[in-house]
């Protein structure tokens, strides 16, 4: 008996090696940090996202909610999480694009410390106005800004965020003379926005649905590459503004360093596979967030661009780590 048991050890240290096969991987809960609270928009996406990928694998997907410290604690418990092939992190595009520029210990180095998978999803920014506001389209909003005749300030959710940073993109991008107020909360921006206490605003897709419905702010542009499914009347960005870059945040599944590539590869193209599913691409969408399928070495290469776009616009600002 002892023999069988060293022997079954054996096979699954083999298996769980970073060079294992992964045709019978998983073989035991696959668990995934997510660096955002419980009940958050990206905790929806994780858990439909599990729920799939659990079926698939036939094993339970654990999401583990570690929030806080700018998703350092989130990244630290993925760090220190035993390296067996079943431990993974779906981080935003804050987290990694933009912590490590505004930290000066983050405690983590995406280049030595994770594997890039999968890009699970986009989140576009949304550039709203009040609906009183004298301007219906977006060059007529950028005309406003330019003319000097009002002075115009733009909400944004989160200092350092993407929607920030995509206000001060746009600000920088078309030559405006406005102020960028950076808040707390959507509530919070978009308390300002319908007060008048700001006339534009930037945030993403989730939290301002409602408003809208509401008929108290309307939608000037979308910073998608190409028009939202449901918003074929919504331009985007670079329409106003041509060779504006897709301006988004963003949800990227990674393992840790020493991620076996067969196990990326599976995880990948199981991931890919959930994601054309009609029902689960429609309930992302009904969040705000639009599946985008790549490969592993896609997804490297997305997320090195994005790094390095969002750097450039905090070098603009700056930015000193704190």
């Amino acid at each position: 008996m002892k023999v069988l048991a060293h022997l079954a050890a054996a096979a699954a240290a083999l298996l769980l090696s970073p060079g294992a096969c992964a045709d019978d991987w998983p073989v035991k809960p696959v668990r995934v940090v997510l660096p955002t609270a419980a009940g958050s928009a990206p905790d929806v996406i994780a858990r439909l996202l599990g729920e799939r990928l659990g079926q698939l694998w036939k094993q339970p997907v654990i999401v583990e909610n570690k929030p806080g410290a700018s998703g350092v604690i989130g990244i630290s418990a993925f760090k220190q999480a035993p390296a067996d092939q079943h431990g993974f992190l779906l981080a935003q595009a804050a987290v990694i694009a933009v912590t490590p520029r505004t930290l000066a210990n983050p405690r983590f180095d995406v280049d030595a410390d994770m594997t890039p998978i999968a890009l699970v999803a986009l989140s576009p920014m949304m550039i709203l106005a009040r609906q009183d506001f004298g301007a219906n389209t977006l060059a007529e909003a950028f005309a406003l800004a330019r003319s000097g005749r009002q002075p115009i300030t733009v909400a944004a959710t989160g200092q350092y965020s993407i929607p920030h940073l995509s206000a001060e993109y746009i600000r920088k991008a078309a030559g405006l003379d406005v102020n960028i107020v950076s808040f707390g909360s959507t509530g919070g921006a978009l308390n300002a926005l319908v007060n008048g206490d700001a006339q534009l605003m930037v945030d993403g897709i989730p939290g301002v649905g409602a408003m809208r419905q509401s008929g108290r702010i309307k939608a000037l542009a979308t910073t998608a590459s190409e028009r939202l499914p449901g918003e074929p009347g919504l331009p985007t960005l670079a329409e106003t503004l041509p060779g504006s870059p897709e301006l988004s945040g963003w949800f990227v599944l990674f393992g840790r360093k020493n991620a076996s590539a067969e196990v990326v590869e599976r995880v990948n193209r199981d991931v890919r596979q959930v994601l054309q599913d009609p029902r689960l691409a429609a309930r992302f969408v009904e969040l705000g967030v639009f599946p985008r399928a790549l490969t592993p070495a896609e997804t490297a290469r997305f997320v090195a661009d994005e790094r390095q776009r969002w750097g450039r616009v905090l070098d603009g600002l700056k930015i000193e780590a704190r």
